[in-house]
């Protein structure tokens, strides 16, 4: 599955804080489809999945991906770990990949010893800053063991994008996620 949002220039480059306002449960609004966790050959913890609108809302905020790490010997480990949904709008039935990213860093423990994690979602009152465009036509290329997502977007608003961020959400046979790209892109012209 592939969607590309679209940057505004005061959009672009500003800070996506966590919200100190209003945050609610996002329990009874969306379920999670499938997800996975792993430490990276850096000792990052990656934990990427996918999530439905469940509700009868469409929902223009950001959603909040909230993970609680458990070591091996069953204790939470101390931080703030989460990342936001990645659709800017989400409707009933639709739904939006995610990919937490925790640096080693930013670990007090020793990623390895990371056995299990918990996810919660929260709704804020935050609107999303970027904007989904149209993908006219999408397909995936395998070339020189890498892999390439080729095709061409459309700007159906009235706005001019200085970046586009194209996401893919890759499945096993089974349709669980395995993996959820990202990339950012700067335009030399204006979108």
């Amino acid at each position: 599955y592939v969607f590309v949002t679209g940057w505004t220039e005061e959009a672009y480059g500003a800070e996506r804080v966590p919200p100190e306002e209003e945050v609610r449960s996002a329990e009874d609004d969306f379920a999670f489809l499938s997800h996975i966790g792993w430490v990276d050959d850096s000792g990052n913890v990656n934990i990427v999945g996918e999530v439905r609108n469940i509700s009868d809302q469409t929902f223009d905020t950001l959603v909040v991906v909230e993970a609680t790490l458990t070591d091996s010997e069953g204790n939470v480990v101390e931080g703030s770990f989460g990342a936001y949904l990645d659709r800017p709008v989400i409707a009933p039935g639709e739904n939006s990949s995610f990919w937490v990213f925790i640096a080693s860093e930013d670990l007090d423990v020793d990623p390895n010893s990371i056995t299990d994690y918990e996810l919660i979602l929260w709704v804020t009152e935050e609107p999303s800053p970027d904007v989904e465009l149209s993908v006219v036509d999408a397909e995936a290329v395998e070339e020189d063991s890498a892999f390439y997502i080729d095709g061409t977007v459309r700007n159906t608003t009235e706005l001019e994008f200085v970046a586009i961020t194209v996401y893919s959400t890759l499945y096993d046979s089974d349709g669980e996620v395995i993996n959820v790209t990202s990339d950012t892109y700067e335009l030399d012209v204006p979108l």
